[in-house]
């Protein structure tokens, strides 16, 4: 992944972050307690259903994880699905919400196709970016 750029956009404030985090741990309890498998398309269609999905989608927009100043050059996802932690553990905090609006934008060009999403939370990434966030705004950090 590219180095972090002076020129990006100011991070998300600690409380925009700590709701994300608590919208993919929200996410991760819905599939986790869910009987769905999510396998093929229609399980992908059942996955675009679960409310967590949408309210985590909503999140990444309005706490702007998205943001239109970011690249997403660079970010490589099967990479950082293949080894989420030794991929994003060590990130500066702007690397990881460079990924984050990688995520969601390629979410968005695979609709109906795929959910990079699922795949995120099947591989545990989006868990690592919840304990990073949850960690970067841990009251002992500030």
């Amino acid at each position: 992944m590219d180095e972090f750029d002076e020129e990006y956009p100011a991070l998300p404030s600690k409380a925009r972050m700590k709701k994300f985090a608590a919208g993919i741990r929200r996410l991760e309890d819905a599939v986790a307690r869910s009987q769905l498998t999510f396998e093929g398309l229609d399980g992908v269609a059942q996955f675009y259903e679960i409310k967590a999905y949408d309210d985590l989608l909503d999140l990444a927009y309005s706490t702007t994880f998205v943001h239109g100043s970011l690249s997403q050059k660079g970010i490589d996802l099967d990479a950082i699905n293949a080894r989420p932690f030794e991929q994003l553990g060590d990130l500066q905090m702007e690397e990881v919400r460079r990924y984050v609006h990688t995520l969601y934008r390629c979410e968005r060009h695979t609709w109906g196709w795929g959910s990079l999403v699922l795949i995120a939370i099947r591989s545990g990434t989006l868990g690592v970016v919840a304990s990073r966030l949850e960690a970067y705004c841990s009251p002992e950090l500030t």
